[in-house]
């Protein structure tokens, strides 16, 4: 089974590599050899190409394969991939080549939630499976995004399985912060432009929505590190980070992440120990509003409620004129998937099958069906559960792990707010982080054995099986 794996991860891998040589431009000669440096790395050593990753999360330019002319009821699309994209299919395809060759390394290591992901991952490619039988999905983004979202769990695996020690765990999370701290300077540098902010790299026009999914969800990180540290240095520069990280949110003028904001900050209000930190900064807020917060930001939540008669598309539709176009048209959207779905009930359309969703569970529902959406709030209970379980375990044994663990169980809660009006959990930039943080969460009962203890983990879960070589560690197995 081994060299199978191998064998297919490089052809992959030549696959990809193929596609992107064929656009005969320099920017995308220099993302290959990258990306082979990336792969030979992951091949050598993996935890240095996850330092790597992370850096490229919010840092690399987009590549354009082209156009590509769907079957499906959405039409054609221009099927674009980042440089991190590349990365991290490369990095993952590198990791299951090194696998495969070096057989006492796990490959899949045993967590919480692995049952929960191969539930849904069986089902969208089940469904695609069957979209492109139909000739409702075409067959190149139909395999193309389902690898993109195969990419993210395996992202969750390389980390679960790289982790060594806490000090290892600690690097790659000081990583991300650093490159979160960058992100956010270069948001605030576009404030004076008077245009949403984006992160760097974005296209024409730019993705605010992903610079504030991302922004919401190391906002949820560092605040939460904030609140629960008990080391004064440690407080004031969290602090710093958080103000960087609300403002650079603010200006994205997203009302996805907004929204998202909300269910993070109710979350932290449940758990964090100096909560009272936070109830009196929202009170704050929430009085002095109007002289706190940005005109732009208070205009932009305002215009939802408003109706633009000269561009509104649905001005024969009376509910519709109350609100803005861009909500107009996303509540059309939705009224459609659901109309999709009546067709297609159990399997849906398959991914990419149907039109352009702006609405994670809609998205879900109409892509994959009714056993898509079902696995899907399995899977996204089975990661709360964890999450909670872990923050409530590691609580009073470590601030620092204390404030990841109740950071991203907050960024999550905040994320699931934020897929109310976005494709959240498909987005690479967003999914990165999120998938890097699960890892490392997941991972604490392995390198705090207390932690272990009160989650009433057995020592048998916690088997380590090192090789003679540094940095292979098997856990949960």
């Amino acid at each position: 089974m081994g060299p199978i794996i191998a064998a297919l991860a490089l052809v992959v891998t030549a696959l990809i590599i193929g596609l992107v040589v064929a656009s005969g431009t320099v920017p995308n000669t220099l993302a290959i050899t990258l990306g082979l440096i990336m792969f030979i790395l992951a091949v050598v050593r993996t935890d240095l190409a996850l330092y790597f990753l992370i850096l490229s999360m919010l840092l690399s330019p987009e590549i354009s394969l082209g156009g590509i002319e769907e079957k499906g009821v959405s039409g054609g699309r221009s099927v674009v991939i980042r440089l991190d994209d590349l990365f991290l299919m490369l990095i993952a395809f590198g990791w299951l080549a090194r696998s495969a060759i070096f057989k006492e390394i796990g490959l899949v290591l045993k967590s919480p939630i692995n049952g929960a992901i191969y539930a849904y991952t069986a089902i969208f490619i089940i469904a695609t499976g069957a979209g492109m039988l139909y000739e409702d999905v075409e067959p190149f983004l139909g395999i193309f995004n389902c690898i993109k979202f195969i990419q993210y769990f395996i992202l969750f695996f390389m980390v679960l399985n790289n982790i060594e020690s806490e000090k290892h765990a600690k690097r790659l999370i000081n990583v991300a912060i650093f490159t979160a701290f960058i992100i956010a300077i270069y948001a605030i540098s576009q404030i004076p432009s008077g245009e949403r902010v984006t992160a760097p790299f974005e296209g024409k026009g730019g993705e605010p929505n992903t610079l504030g999914g991302y922004m919401l969800f190391m906002l949820s990180i560092t605040l939460a590190l904030f609140l629960e540290s008990r080391n004064f240095y440690r407080s004031v520069f969290f602090a710093f980070m958080s103000i960087l990280s609300i403002i650079a949110l603010f200006y994205t003028e997203s009302r996805s992440s907004y929204i998202g904001l909300l269910f993070s900050f109710i979350a932290l209000s449940f758990f964090a120990r100096k909560r009272n930190f936070l109830f009196v900064g929202i009170i704050i807020t929430l009085i002095f509003s109007s002289l706190m917060l940005p005109d732009r930001v208070i205009e932009r939540i305002n215009l939802t409620f408003q109706s633009e008669v000269e561009t509104n598309p649905f001005e024969q539709e009376d509910e519709l004129e109350k609100i803005d176009s861009s909500t107009a048209a996303r509540l059309r959207s939705w009224g459609e998937a659901i109309t999709g779905w009546k067709k297609y009930p159990i399997l849906g359309w398959g991914v990419t099958g149907f039109m352009f969703i702006d609405a994670q569970y809609l998205k879900v529902l109409v892509e994959t069906g009714t056993l898509g959406i079902l696995t899907f709030i399995i899977l996204l209970s089975a990661i709360y559960r964890n999450l909670k379980k872990t923050y409530l375990a590691v609580r009073g044994i470590d601030d620092y792990y204390q404030g990841i663990a109740l950071g991203t169980f907050a960024g999550f809660v905040g994320l699931c707010g934020h897929a109310i009006g976005t494709n959240t959990f498909i987005i690479i930039r967003i999914m990165e982080p999120f998938w890097l943080f699960m890892g490392i969460v997941v991972s604490i009962p392995y390198f705090l054995p207390a932690v272990a203890e009160k989650m009433k983990i057995p020592q048998a879960q916690l088997k380590v099986e090192k090789t003679a070589e540094p940095g292979r560690v098997s856990f949960f197995t």
